[in-house]
């Protein structure tokens, strides 16, 4: 049995996926297998994978029927046979001490169901950013909260294989988008241990054409953030926890969303009758929430502090336009940045 399992989904990216598995390759720690996962490719992106497996037996290739990224890492997590199970996209790479810093972090606590490590936006060789926030390595009890809501995307995760096995969690295939968000809340709400370590990196590679969050930023995806969220809160319940964590669930999607999903250059052609009904689904009243730094970035609890002023004057959706209009086309080309951003 190696100690991990790496899922890699890989679908029509046969420019990006020979850097991603040469990554994996280059590991100085070697006990781990990979389990390719194509699903529904119409280029060259399975002819490469099939070379790396026939090259390292420690690489596995599954044909999905389904062109599903959510069917795809299921199907590895069906195959996977390692201690852990962490998942890469085939479009990102990882440093080549990514798996060693996991197995420090193992050792240092070797109970842990759940081990997250850095993530950086890789954009270009020279245009490399950290993505959501660091933490100490182990996580103690005044952290409990916040560790349960930063860190919410897949990558940079690896989460022990019986967590996932002995209690059927899977990615809901219903969803395109969100479907990692309920996939590892589930997964923290059943951990009885989390590791945050500070060393290692994964590198989500950024603006590829055909990407997911790049192609797929419309109407649609905020109304599947919401679906996400409403199933994300039936965990919550399940688990008894929804009461302890509700305002900072609250907290974090209003700046979330506000602040910076409404803030995408591709949201820019949403209509007010549209904005009204991504409003009308939060699941209280956004004048009632109160925001702080704590969970979000300050330019994120600026922005929605500015919303809710105007949104309680009726004048939310004018302000979202400017917003767009003011970070995109004024702030962006003339490379002004917020200090967290």
């Amino acid at each position: 049995m190696p100690v991990i399992s790496v899922v890699v989904p890989a679908h029509n990216i046969e420019e990006y996926i020979a850097k991603c598995l040469t990554s994996i390759i280059e590991q100085t720690f070697k006990d781990f297998e990979a389990i390719i996962v194509e699903n529904g490719s119409d280029d060259l992106t399975f002819d490469v994978s099939k070379k790396y497996a026939e090259a390292d037996n420690r690489f596995k290739i599954i044909r999905a029927e389904k062109a599903s990224v959510s069917n795809a890492r299921n199907e590895g997590i069906k195959a996977a046979t390692g201690q852990y199970i962490t998942f890469i996209d085939g479009d990102d790479f990882v440093s080549p001490d990514y798996f060693s810093e996991f197995a420090k972090a193992l050792k240092e606590k070797p109970d842990s169901d759940l081990i997250i490590l850095p993530v950086w936006l890789y954009y270009s060789q020279t245009n490399i950013k950290p993505c959501g926030r660091l933490f100490a390595k182990n996580l103690t009890a005044e952290r409990q909260k916040e560790a349960f809501f930063v860190e919410s995307y897949l990558h940079g995760k690896f989460v022990k294989s019986s967590v996932i096995k002995d209690n059927n969690v899977f990615f809901d295939i219903s969803l395109f988008y969100g479907e990692d968000l309920f996939f590892i809340t589930e997964i923290k709400l059943l951990s009885r241990l989390i590791c945050l370590h500070e060393s290692g990196g994964y590198y989500y590679t950024q603006n590829r054409q055909g990407q997911v969050t790049k192609e797929r930023k419309s109407i649609a995806c905020l109304e599947q953030q919401f679906i996400s969220l409403r199933k994300c809160m039936k965990l919550y319940e399940k688990y008894g926890k929804y009461e302890e964590f509700r305002l900072f669930w609250e907290k974090l999607w209003a700046c979330s969303i506000i602040g910076r999903d409404f803030a995408a250059t591709a949201f820019a052609k949403i209509t007010k009758k549209e904005a009204n009904d991504i409003f009308a689904l939060f699941p209280v009243k956004i004048e009632d929430i109160t925001t702080d730094d704590s969970l979000c970035t300050r330019w994120q609890v600026k922005w929605f502090r500015y919303f809710k002023f105007w949104h309680k004057r009726g004048k939310g959706y004018e302000f979202l336009k400017f917003m767009r209009y003011y970070r995109n086309i004024v702030l962006q080309p003339l490379g002004v940045k917020y200090k967290d951003e």
